[in-house]
């Protein structure tokens, strides 16, 4: 009977992915049939024209050149003037820890992973008050996709790690700013709930139930997968996932599927084939780069969506170089 669902579920999975490279082949062919067709569609508008006035052959060739300029003017005006004001790039920015002023001051003043929350504040309020549109990552699946278009002014907002200071000092900031974002936990780190008080000394991890929480009053934040356990180094400094087997990868997947993940953001920036065919395998949507800081189009490549690091010394003024593109 096992055997019988592991057969129908790989057919499943197959059916899918020939959906999915369909789709691809369509959107990717659909313009260059569209000129085709103008092309046939102004040569048999020619030889009707030229067969009802008895034209010579060099005049209906003329006509077929006119028509079929006009035509295809007609196409790419249109395509021009729908896309005008609207973003053919979107840059994804991601922060790491936001800490307050105290501690950025005291302890993590060299660290550029660190990033003190006044001037995160600073960085939200620009969006805010230049208005910004802020993007959910289904949102942005569906611009990358080409189902949604957005305004120029448009922006993804992600933080790595699941640091529970994103619960303390995060999430109010976005409630005031009206602003959406994603957080990419590590899934090890994630328990179901705090078992002594928060305090901006200790680093510490948002739980379970602190995501249901968040679920509940304010939508806008999603949690996505940062993976469940590849968020580390070896002890020559070595990225944790470049040590695995395909195997023990898709292990690290199996543990982190019970939170229903549909996105990806590699920890360290890092990934190699076997991980992107495990993306594959369980359907996630996208995954995010760390590493590339340039703007993702709708060209870029699935599982390599660039993001922008904004790290612990930037200010406004880092922010609004990047969004002056």
């Amino acid at each position: 009977m096992s055997s019988m669902i592991s057969i129908f579920r790989l057919i499943e999975h197959k059916h899918r992915f020939k959906v999915r490279e369909l789709k691809k082949l369509n959107k990717k062919y659909r313009r260059k049939i569209i000129v085709l067709s103008i092309i046939i569609i102004s040569f048999i508008l020619s030889l009707v024209i030229g067969w009802l006035f008895n034209l010579k052959f060099w005049l209906i060739g003329m006509i077929f050149v006119v028509i079929s300029t006009f035509l295809l003017g007609l196409y790419y005006y249109k395509i021009k003037v729908y896309n005008k004001g609207y973003a053919k790039q979107i840059p994804v920015f991601t922060w790491h820890r936001i800490v307050t002023d105290e501690m950025k001051r005291t302890v993590y003043s060299d660290n550029q992973w660190a990033h003190s929350v006044t001037v995160f504040e600073q960085q939200m309020k620009y969006l805010h008050d230049h208005h910004y549109r802020t993007l959910s990552l289904d949102e942005f699946y569906d611009w990358y996709t080409g189902k949604r278009r957005f305004r120029k002014k448009t922006v993804v907002i992600t933080f790595d790690d699941g640091n529970a200071d994103d619960y303390y000092l995060v999430l109010p900031i976005l409630k005031k700013y009206k602003l959406k974002a994603t957080t990419f936990i590590v899934g090890y780190r994630t328990e179901d709930k705090s078992y002594q008080p928060w305090t901006p000394e200790k680093r510490t991890y948002i739980t379970k139930e602190m995501m249901q929480k968040v679920a509940k009053t304010y939508p806008n934040w999603q949690f996505e997968s940062h993976t469940w356990d590849m968020h580390k180094v070896d002890k020559n400094g070595k990225e944790h996932l470049l040590n695995l087997t395909p195997r023990q990868i898709a292990l690290d997947f199996k543990k982190n599927s019970v939170f229903g993940f549909k996105y990806l953001a590699y920890p360290y920036g890092i990934y190699n084939d076997a991980i992107k065919k495990e993306l594959e395998k369980n359907n996630y949507r996208l995954a995010f780069g760390f590493r590339d800081h340039e703007y993702a189009t709708r060209k870029s490549k699935r599982y390599q969506i660039p993001r922008i690091k904004i790290n612990g010394f930037s200010t406004v003024e880092t922010l609004k170089e990047w969004l002056n593109y």
